[in-house]
């Protein structure tokens, strides 16, 4: 070792003095280059989406016997490349766009324990906070998020915005309907009395099972 580096020194010693100056300068230059790191990266993932953030909520119009509307809605997981799921872990989204309602945020308060993404959360369209989905606006909305550790220790805090698109398809819904006998004539009068009985179909829609209809 001791050769090796007296070495070194007879071979520094014999070079020009200008050198030196080059090679302070380029080492300095080498110390204070900043080590690039990696982009912290957090959102959704929906499903049937291969882009995150972006995210399409279906609404249901029906024709037919029972017409109506059924609104949609889209499952998402958070995702975080910082703070990866782990035991104890809870992940809070608050959306903070404007052009909301009501006194609270719409948040949802999900497990992030295991696996890459958080548990999943049903998201749909509304101007409020709801407690069976997370609500959201059609187009841009700024979402705010917190990751907790089981001990309440904040772990990383963010935010990250999401586009929510929506469509409609139309299906054909018939009405649910069972045989019953009756009296034609006179429903009033008991079956076991009746001289002429008939039968005919009772229906009701699926989403009103309470108002019956006579199909005729």
């Amino acid at each position: 070792m001791k050769i090796a580096i007296s070495a070194f020194t007879i071979v520094l010693s014999a070079l020009p003095t200008s050198v030196f100056g080059l090679f302070d300068r380029n080492f300095i230059a080498f110390a204070q280059t900043p080590v690039p790191t990696a982009q912290k990266d957090a959102g959704f993932e929906f499903e049937g989406s291969g882009t995150p953030n972006m995210g399409k909520i279906t609404d249901t119009v029906f024709q037919g016997e029972c017409p109506g509307e059924k609104p949609g809605d889209a499952k998402a997981r958070f995702y975080s490349t910082a703070t990866l799921a782990a035991p104890g872990r809870r992940v809070v989204i608050r959306n903070v766009s404007p052009g909301l309602s009501g006194d609270q945020a719409p948040f949802t308060d999900r497990d992030y324990s295991q696996g890459s993404l958080s548990e999943s959360t049903s998201v749909a369209f509304g101007t409020r906070h709801e407690l069976k989905h997370f609500s959201v606006l059609e187009g841009q909305n700024n979402l705010e998020y917190e990751i907790r550790q089981s001990d309440s220790t904040t772990l990383e805090k963010g935010a990250f915005t999401i586009e929510m698109s929506r469509s409609e398809r139309t299906r054909y819904r018939n009405a649910i309907c069972n045989d019953e006998k009756y009296c034609r004539g006179s429903e009033s009068t008991p079956l076991d009395q009746c001289e002429n009985v008939a039968t005919r179909s009772r229906c009701y829609c699926p989403d009103a099972p309470g108002n019956t209809f006579i199909r005729r």
